[in-house]
């Protein structure tokens, strides 16, 4: 008796990270037009960080599609472009800009799981880390730190 409640038990939890995913990136599809394109991007960034490559939501567009692959750069760079249209220019959002953020974006994550073993694949479905809350990179961590060496110290703060 216990047994099927158990075995329920794990099933669930077993797929509450891929369901958890699928469903995030639907309600995203249904927001404001700005943060559904900003969402595109940050997706399509997570995808690059779950195939391997050494990018955050921190850089810009321009540093990301330096270290992207070039198996990726057909939609990456149109959605890169995008964003940075949608982010700095006074013009409005249209649904059709946020359709196309989504598509590049799907495309981005479609080329990058082509790339991948099916262990990595596997692992990718299963990785929680794109759930959680931005970590910031460790170059920004520590802001006090380095103003405090590039100031040369407490002492040099003190009055004469």
């Amino acid at each position: 008796m216990l047994l099927p409640a158990v075995g329920a038990g794990l099933l669930a939890l077993l797929l509450a990270i891929p369901l958890s995913k699928a469903a995030r990136r639907r309600v995203y599809r249904r927001g404001p037009l700005r943060r559904r394109v900003a969402q595109a991007w940050q997706d399509a960034v997570a995808a690059l960080r779950a195939g391997g490559t050494r990018v955050h939501n921190g850089q810009t567009t321009g540093q990301v599609l330096e270290a992207a692959p070039e198996s990726c750069m057909p939609v990456l760079r149109p959605l890169a472009e995008l964003v940075d249209r949608v982010a700095f220019s006074p013009d409005e959002v249209t649904e059709d800009m946020a359709k196309a953020a989504a598509v590049h974006g799907d495309q981005v994550r479609s080329r990058v799981r082509v790339g991948l073993g099916t262990g990595r694949r596997l692992a990718w479905l299963f990785n929680p880390r794109p759930l959680l809350a931005g970590r910031r990179p460790v170059e920004y961590a520590d802001l006090s730190s380095a103003e405090q060496a590039w100031s040369g110290g407490a002492a040099r703060r003190e009055g004469p």
